[in-house]
C-alpha cells in the first residue's frame, strides 16, 4: 500500500496533500488488447511514432513504483516547452508532479510490458475553462 503523502521523488520534502487511496497494483486492471497498427502512427504535436505489428498494449492503474518513470516521461515531454518560456525548476516540477498525482486518477500505458506513457484524469473546476 502506498500513501501519496509519504512520497518525495528525491526532493527531500514530502507533499502535504493527505490522500489515503491505495495505489498499489492490487486493484490494477488486468486487461490488455491487441491493437491493429495497420495505419501505424500515433499523431500529435509532440511525438510521432508507431508500434510494431502485433504489439500488446495494456492499460493499468499506476502504482507508487511507477512514479519515477512517469516523472521521467513528464520531464521529457514538458521540459523543452517550459524551459523556453519560464525556465525549468526541477525541485518545483517534482513537487508539483506529486501534488497532481495525489489528486489524479492515473493509468499507465504499457506496450510489450514496457511503460510507454500515462493518462492522468484530474478534478477541474468548471470555472477554469470559462
Amino acid at each position: 500500500m502506498c500513501l501519496f503523502n509519504e512520497l518525495s521523488l528525491d526532493t527531500g520534502e514530502s507533499v502535504g496533500y493527505r490522500d489515503h487511496r491505495r495505489t498499489d497494483a492490487a486493484d490494477a486492471g488486468r486487461g490488455g488488447a491487441r491493437i491493429d497498427q495497420g495505419q501505424g502512427a500515433m499523431r500529435g504535436p509532440m511525438h510521432t511514432g508507431s508500434l510494431p505489428q502485433e504489439s500488446r498494449v495494456e492499460l493499468r492503474r499506476a502504482a507508487c513504483s511507477d512514479l519515477l518513470k512517469l516523472f521521467e516521461i513528464h520531464r521529457a515531454v514538458f521540459l523543452p516547452h517550459i524551459a523556453r518560456i519560464w525556465g525549468w525548476d526541477e525541485r518545483w516540477q517534482r513537487g508539483n508532479f506529486l501534488e497532481e498525482m495525489a489528486t489524479a486518477s492515473t493509468w499507465v500505458v504499457q506496450a510489450d510490458n514496457e511503460v510507454a506513457g500515462y493518462l492522468g484524469f484530474y478534478p477541474v473546476s468548471t470555472d477554469t475553462f470559462k
